[in-house]
This record gives structure tokens, sequence and C-alpha cells, in this order.
């Protein structure tokens, strides 16, 4: 298996640069909940999880959490506080 090779972590970095490069902001990705060394995988390279749809898909006989992560790719300004 490729785990542990670096692999995910060199496409991750990968797919970053190149949104970097085509002028992104942001970027998103989704994660079976239960894929617990994929989240660490994405955390790890500045990702936090931006949202949750439980019990989304129906895999093997059990529900699983749709997770959605993303980071921001440059600078920004903070945020204006709304009322």
């Amino acid at each position: 298996t490729a785990r542990g090779a670096g692999v995910g972590r060199a496409l991750v970095r990968a797919a970053v640069e190149e949104a970097r490069r085509l002028g992104a902001r942001r970027i998103t990705l989704r994660v079976l909940g239960h894929n617990t060394a994929a989240r660490k995988l994405y955390e790890s390279e500045g990702f936090v999880v931006e949202g949750v749809q439980p019990e989304e898909f129906y895999l093997g006989g059990a529900y699983v959490d749709d997770v959605t992560m993303g980071r921001f790719l440059t600078e920004r300004e903070p945020s204006p506080v709304t009322t």
C-alpha cells in the first residue's frame, strides 16, 4: 500500500499549489467522517472542518458522515463582523 509513503501528502500539496497557481483564494474538500488517517493528513496541511453532514452516506451497512474541510491559500484581511 501507499500508506505512510508520503504519496497522499504529495498529492494534497500538488493540488494546493495548482489551485494557488490558478489564482484560487481557498480550497475545499470532502472526506468520509470515519477516514481518520485522511482527516489527520488534511489537518496537518492546514485544512479545518467547515461542516458535517451527519449520516450522509450509507456504506457497508452503516451510515457515515460527510465532512467538508477547507483552507485559505492567500493571506487575507480579517472579515468584518456583522450583526
